[in-house]
């Protein structure tokens, strides 16, 4: 059996704790699908936006009320104050913008997903956060490409609890942890109360 991470963040916002807690992984998907890596940090594939879907993206927070927001190549993230001109707009991976609320996340990503469908670029909420992707560029396909590059044979088990989950939740046998968003659960195959739940069910099947 293989343990794979798979996250809408970068890789070092989660390593810190896998270490702490000496969690056993074997690859990090990071950015919602826009990198993977293994225990050693080689990157096994990643996608970067093109620069006109930068400067498209960065034409739309221009003229939005954004306090700050994170950019992140995959394997690190940098916080971006309103305002601040970008230096190095190379190997961008994801886009994470503070929209202060819930209600606000949900709005930016809609009016996002709107301005920006022919470029193909997906924004999803997450607290109060949106979350900037490329489109096709999702964790159902971080998934399916990391295991294409391993020749992976066996079956898929993956759990999630919120909306950038439901790319993977219709791709392969789900689990959506009940105390998440429900309109994004909702996607997943089984419901259940923990991680640990989702995994006796895989363990006894």
């Amino acid at each position: 059996n293989l343990f794979v991470i798979c996250t809408g963040r970068s890789v070092d916002s989660v390593l810190e704790k896998l270490i702490e807690y000496q969690v056993p992984y074997d690859y990090i998907i990071g950015v919602n699908g826009a990198i993977a890596v293994n225990r050693e940090q080689s990157i096994m594939h990643a996608h970067a936006f093109d620069i006109e879907s930068v400067n498209k993206i960065q034409h739309i927070l221009k003229n939005h009320d954004i306090v700050d927001y994170h950019l992140s190549n995959g394997l690190s993230h940098n916080l971006i104050l309103s305002g601040e001109e970008l230096i190095d707009i190379n190997e961008i991976r994801g886009y994470y913008i503070n929209a202060m609320t819930d209600e606000g996340a949900l709005s930016l990503s809609e009016k996002l997903n709107i301005s920006l469908n022919q470029v193909g670029i997906k924004a999803y909420p997450n607290d109060h956060f949106v979350a900037v992707g490329m489109r096709g560029i999702n964790k159902g396909h971080g998934v399916k490409q990391l295991a294409e590059i391993l020749k992976w044979q066996g079956k898929i088990h993956v759990i999630g609890d919120d909306y950038n989950d439901i790319p993977m939740f219709e791709m392969f046998n789900s689990y959506g942890i009940k105390s998440g968003k429900p309109d994004a659960i909702s996607h997943a195959k089984s419901q259940v109360d923990s991680v640990s739940e989702a995994l006796e069910d895989i363990l006894n099947k």
